[in-house]
């Protein structure tokens, strides 16, 4: 079918599928057990209460035994419309060709929760014009068109979500779930772009993705740094101190990002390239409830 999942770990995949936090309306009928908080359908679970969600949905006889808030889910049939927007700058595949790799295995996989459930998936290459988006597509029957147009993908393009988001093409028509893998290195930031994406009605969800000498680099002495972008370069001597501030700094920025997803209700996901593919999947996306089997 596609070098970017393995046969062996398609069929791990089928025990899983896409969770949505909050009660999302398809326009047609799909495969999935959606979660239709309020309505009048079988009692399914419980899940943590999120920023944003229904107050009214509150168990409050759970909160009094356990402190913690919970809110009651039900189930219903429903199509879920799933937007997956990969970063294609140079910075994704720059040095480690493996990072870029690997997004484009964790975005097939997605997009693989999602049609073999009969959701609706929509596929945008952010910074690469010549990818474009992909048509919508529903279904197991699209899975190999979607995991081929992933593969034709090339990291070539400068990262600044803002500015894309601007552009009217990569805004959801409709209602559902919005998912982003960059590895966070963009231009103005992505305020922006969670701004339009909420506006249209999306449950919004960004994984970060680096490797350990992006967050550690094994540099020293005097170099000249270029900017794998935009190409502007500077000189620097290279120090423990100034080391011990980079690192600083790199933690510093990725944390603002996560307080400021949190005060969203935007999930925020970071990983490694330290860790496994089926880690990532099926241990790191099943807690942030991005996943369910």
């Amino acid at each position: 079918m596609s070098t970017l999942l393995d046969p062996a770990f398609l069929i791990q995949l089928e025990q899983l599928s896409l969770a949505a936090r909050k009660p999302i309306r398809g326009t047609r009928a799909g495969q999935r057990r959606s979660k239709l908080l309020g309505s009048s359908l079988d009692f399914a679970d419980y899940r943590p209460y999120y920023p944003g969600d229904d107050l009214r949905q509150l168990d409050w006889s759970l909160y009094a035994r356990s402190g913690k808030h919970f809110l009651k889910t039900f189930l219903d049939e429903q199509e879920m419309q799933v937007h997956l927007y990969l970063d294609c700058s140079r910075s994704m595949n720059h040095l480690n060709a493996q990072k870029g790799w690997r997004a484009k295995q964790l975005m097939a996989t997605l997009g693989y929760l999602a049609l073999q459930h009969g959701d609706t998936v929509q596929l945008f290459g952010v910074g690469d014009e010549q990818a474009g988006r992909l048509p919508r597509l529903q279904g197991k029957k699209n899975i190999f068109r979607l995991f081929e147009y992933l593969s034709s993908f090339s990291y070539t393009g400068v990262s600044d979500f803002n500015e894309e988001f601007s552009r009217p093409h990569y805004w959801p028509k409709r209602q559902g779930v919005s998912i982003i893998i960059t590895d966070g290195f963009s231009a103005s930031g992505y305020e922006q772009a969670f701004t339009y994406l909420q506006a249209a009605q999306q449950e919004v969800h960004i994984l970060l993705i680096h490797t350990k000498d992006e967050a550690v680099p094994h540099l020293s002495g005097d170099l000249r740094l270029i900017d794998c972008e935009s190409e502007a370069s500077t000189d620097v001597a290279i120090t423990p101190a100034m080391l011990e501030r980079y690192h600083s700094t790199f933690r510093q920025y990725f944390d603002e990002m996560e307080r400021a997803c949190f005060q969203r209700g935007i999930t925020y996901l970071s990983v490694s390239m330290e860790q496994e593919l089926e880690e990532m999947v099926f241990q790191i996306f099943r807690r942030a409830g991005l996943v369910k089997s």
